[in-house]
């Protein structure tokens, strides 16, 4: 058996119409990328969504509406490929959206000609800082960017890099919308409570929790009873650096349970290296949490206030928690990026995308 199936989970709609699948597929289903499985699933009703994934949301995957089917993309590489091969060739010939880098090898690889296949990289792997697996990683992008798919990019930048991969590429800008609820009437005061920073996201080299120690260290120099947390989990070596640090570690962190831990920070601090475009960012601001981002190319041309490192990011931390008028001004940031970035315009976005990746296979299939 090549997949941990799970019968159980499995929910044919019998009495609606049928409807055309999306089968999502991705090594990483967590933090942020669960995030975006999901939104995407409930962005587009009209269709079928089911799940073939790895990571540590996939469990709460299973007790939700969003997919028809939940299985687990288990083994190493080959069985995992024999896995997607299966998936990819099943008789009801779905869209298939692969979400990450990983993904996105798997199912181009297998998937036959003709196949409907939508690629989101989440954030190209190759931009990582330079280094022998960055080359490796933007040659295989390369090669695998002309088979006939259509890219779901989250920003100009990465619309950009998709064009460097391949001049001709059929792509979809795709705006990534808050997980999280709008707040209405927060004033942003704490009370007698201790100023607190956070990170939002997986504790990975990509986003760089080393760089979050030493704002956090810097900006304690200046506010000595300064509290932090690095919301989410990862890397255990990484979150023992963090430990190490003073800096709370909450572990992963169920949707529901986000919001409340949202509220209780005064500044969001993103320190990403490289992404596509982060959801932590929209949810933090649809709270009406400032948000100060490390100055990466994802977030130019957007009103997201940036900073160069570790000093600038912690010189702007100190100013919002210090003066509640400049931190109301960077929360006010946040809300403008939400004005094109939000449910409305993904909805939309979406539907083009789908109609886009059935359009490419069927002009692959009259060749």
């Amino acid at each position: 058996m090549l997949l941990d199936a799970h019968p159980s989970h499995v929910r044919p709609r019998r009495d609606s119409p049928k409807r055309p699948v999306v089968l999502h597929v991705t090594s990483c289903f967590a933090g942020g990328v669960s995030r975006a499985v999901r939104a995407t699933a409930r962005a587009t009703p009209d269709h079928e969504h089911r799940l073939l994934a790895d990571g540590a949301d996939l469990d709460a995957a299973r007790h939700d509406s969003d997919f028809t089917s939940v299985e687990r993309l288990a083994g190493g590489p080959l069985r995992r490929l024999r896995a997607v091969r299966t998936a990819v060739r099943s008789d009801d010939a779905p869209i298939v959206h692969a979400h990450s880098s990983w993904a996105g090898v798997l199912v181009r690889l297998v998937a036959p000609r003709g196949a409907r296949i939508v690629y989101q990289p989440h954030g190209y792997a190759f931009e990582r800082r330079w280094s022998l697996v960055a080359v490796i990683a933007f040659a295989v992008e390369a090669v695998l960017a002309r088979r006939d798919q259509c890219v779901a990019v989250l920003s100009p930048r990465e619309e950009h890099l998709t064009r460097r991969l391949h001049a001709r590429a059929r792509t979809v800008l795709v705006p990534n919308a808050p997980t999280l609820r709008e707040r209405v009437g927060a004033d942003g005061s704490r009370g007698s409570r201790r100023p607190r920073i956070a990170m939002i996201g997986r504790a990975c080299p990509q986003k760089d929790p080393d760089l979050f120690v030493e704002v956090v260290e810097l900006v304690r120099c200046r506010v000595p009873d300064l509290e932090a947390v690095w919301i989410g989990g990862g890397d255990p070596g990484a979150e023992e650096r963090l430990r190490g640090a003073g800096i709370e570690v909450t572990g992963w962190v169920e949707a529901d349970d986000l919001a409340p831990l949202v509220d209780r920070v005064d500044v969001v601090v993103h320190t990403a290296r490289y992404e596509g475009f982060p959801i932590s960012v929209l949810d933090a601001s649809a709270r009406q949490v400032p948000v100060v981002a490390r100055d990466i190319p994802a977030l130019v041309g957007t009103p997201i206030v940036r900073a160069a490192g570790a000093a600038g990011l912690a010189d702007t931390v100190v100013a919002c928690l210090r003066d509640p008028a400049f931190a109301r001004a960077v929360a006010g940031q946040g809300a403008t990026l939400l004005r094109t970035m939000n449910d409305e315009t993904q909805r939309s976005a979406f539907a083009q995308l789908y109609q886009h990746g059935g359009a490419a296979a069927e002009a692959s299939a009259d060749r």
